[in-house]
């Protein structure tokens, strides 16, 4: 080999993903880094259109919309899951997110209040009292954070 491109006489082009074209992308969090990188582009440009829908702004959620509403939509919108990963996911918006988040507008959600529902779901499950079977667990707790914070 020479080092020198091969373009369609590539013995890996078969190979999924080998021969399409990639981004790679961070975004700045508080904390650690987030990186996101997407491929399986046919070309340059549909990557680049892909990028730039990426850094697009984002419109905000429709005035007057509660965060209820706005759950409900982001569930019935999860078509690619397994049916037992949707189960879970619905089980903790009707059974957590709704009852405490749900009648609070979208756009004056804050994390205190995200912080005051957890606080309320492990105070009722130290009383005895929890919604949804014998959550907070530790594996159900990343689960509704990655809910709230997708």
């Amino acid at each position: 080999m020479t080092g020198g491109l091969l373009g369609a006489r590539c013995p890996r082009l078969r190979k999924p993903g080998h021969g399409s074209w990639y981004f790679s992308v961070e975004f700045p969090r508080a904390g650690a880094r987030r990186r996101l990188r997407r491929g399986g582009f046919g070309s340059k440009a549909a990557a680049q259109a892909a990028l730039e829908a990426l850094r697009a702004p984002v419109t905000g959620p429709a005035p007057g919309i509660s965060t209820k509403a706005w759950l409900e939509r982001w569930l019935a919108s999860r078509m690619s899951l397994r049916a037992s990963t949707w189960r879970g996911y619905a089980a903790h918006v009707r059974g957590y997110l709704n009852p405490y988040l749900g009648r609070i507008p979208l756009v004056a959600l804050a994390p205190a209040d995200v912080q005051a529902m957890f606080a309320a779901i492990i105070g009722g499950h130290a009383a005895g009292r929890s919604g949804c079977g014998s959550w907070p667990s530790p594996c159900s707790t990343p689960l509704v954070w990655a809910i709230v914070d997708p």
